[in-house]
Formats: C-alpha cells, structure tokens, sequence
C-alpha cells in the first residue's frame, strides 16, 4: 500500500513516553483503522504508533455503524498497541482503560455531563460525542496487538443526526486539535500505564461503573425485537452488560451485538 504523507498539521506529543512517538498523518484515507490493520501486515509498527487523519472515507463504528465527521474540523485517528501482558478473557479491561482514559480528558476541559455509553461511546448529556473501536488479534492465546480507533467531535457544529454533539457545541468555543491530541495521547498512555501494572483492575471498573451512561437508571431497551423496561446495574469481568428486567425481576447480561438503548 503506497501512502501520501504529509506532517505538516500534526506533530508527535512531546510528553509521552510512546503514544505517538510515531504519527502517521493522512490528508485523507478509508479509515484509520482499516489503514493500521493494513500496515501491520506489511511492517512492524512500533507500539503507540498512531494514524491520523482529515476525512475518513468510511469511518467504522461498533456494529458495522458509519461514522460521520466533516473534513478537517474532528479528532479521527487510530492507535496501534500491543497488549501482551492481558489474558484473554481479561480484553475488556482494555474497553475500560480507553474509555476512562478520554473520560479523564473531557473532565479536564470542563465538560459538564460527559458519561461513557457501554461499551466504549462517550455521551455529553444524552447526545454521543464521540466513540471507540477497538480491533484485535489472537495469537498462541494471547493478544498480539490491537487498533484502537478514536473519533472525537471537535469543532463541528451541524449534524445529519440530533443525537450528536460537539465540544465547540458543548463549551461554546472552538479548539486546537493539534492541542486536543497531544492531551488525548497523554491521556491514553498514562491509563494504558495504569493497565499493564495489572495492580488496580479493580479500580478500574469501579471507575467506568461510576461514569457509565444510565446506571441504576430505568429505560427502554430491545433485544431479540422485543422491548424491555431495565436498569443498568453493572458488567460482568468480560464486559457483558449487567440488566435488571423491571417486569420479570430478573439479571440479564448481554453481549455487544445483543442490546439496544431505546430511551
């Protein structure tokens, strides 16, 4: 795959360690994540390698979703790590270490009702501001390595849709994304950090419990078609959501694929 690169609008983060040290910048390309999976199968990607780009072509999120973001006024990029040191069945402490991790950066912009929408979109109030797609590989039964694709809503102010938002919307202002990625990164490394010291797993649930969007709230979900009133009470160690069902007084736990949020 030949790549047109260009620097000139993103420059590495001086205050990492390695998220970042290596940032790819495309003017424009399929998707970051579709980019990465295709470079690691050609070359060794160093860890916190990162793509970036203007306009993503074909955005993907979660369930096969576009992603909408014009041109040159978002956060669109892809982060490449290599998270060994996880058990298999532990992979969703990755989900809650990402998703913490951009948590942490909007509280430090003062952004007033952000909350982390299972598994991994992040809400301000009741509209998605942004979101995470996280693709891996097994090897010998470990991980190999994972994309970590991030799409923040940044400057843009209009929408296809009524349920998203922006942080110019959001705080009345637009910003530096140059300035909004380097505090991203530094963001995401010091939660991957966290993670791979493998001393606070707990911490780190807990955490994402406390910012999860609808806890202990009653709403309408769907599953298998059918309509339900429930109540987020938490997830299980692999990350399936935890459901009270009001009618039958009954757990439930639900995998990605297997649950919508109505209202």
């Amino acid at each position: 795959m030949l790549l047109k690169l260009n620097k000139s609008l993103y420059n590495s983060p001086a205050n990492t360690l390695f998220i970042g040290s290596k940032l790819i910048y495309l003017p424009e390309c399929h998707s970051t994540n579709t980019t990465a999976l295709q470079l690691l199968q050609q070359e060794s990607l160093p860890e916190g390698t990162v793509i970036i780009t203007d306009r993503q072509l074909a955005g993907r999120g979660q369930r096969g979703n576009s992603w909408e973001a014009v041109s040159g006024q978002n956060l669109t990029f892809s982060m490449v790590l290599r998270p060994r040191f996880l058990p298999i069945q532990d992979q969703f402490l990755l989900n809650i270490s990402i998703s913490l991790a951009i948590s942490d950066f909007l509280t430090d912009l003062q952004l007033s009702g952000a909350a982390i929408k299972w598994p991994n979109d992040l809400y301000a109030g009741s509209k998605k501001l942004g979101g995470i797609l996280i693709e891996s590989s097994l090897k010998n039964a470990q991980l190999e390595w994972s994309v970590i694709g991030i799409g923040i809503n940044v400057n843009q102010k209009e929408f296809s849709v009524p349920t998203a938002t922006s942080l110019a919307l959001e705080l009345g202002c637009d910003h530096s994304l140059q300035q909004l990625l380097d505090q991203l990164l530094k963001a995401l490394e010091v939660r991957y950090l966290q993670l791979m010291k493998q001393k606070k797993t707990q911490e780190l649930r807990r955490e994402y419990l406390e910012r999860m969007y609808w806890l202990g709230e009653w709403h309408l979900f769907e599953t298998e078609g059918k309509q339900f009133t429930g109540k987020i009470v938490g997830i299980d160690p692999r990350g399936k959501l935890a459901v009270l069902h009001q009618q039958e007084e009954q757990l439930h736990y639900y995998g990605i694929q297997q649950i919508r949020y109505l209202a």
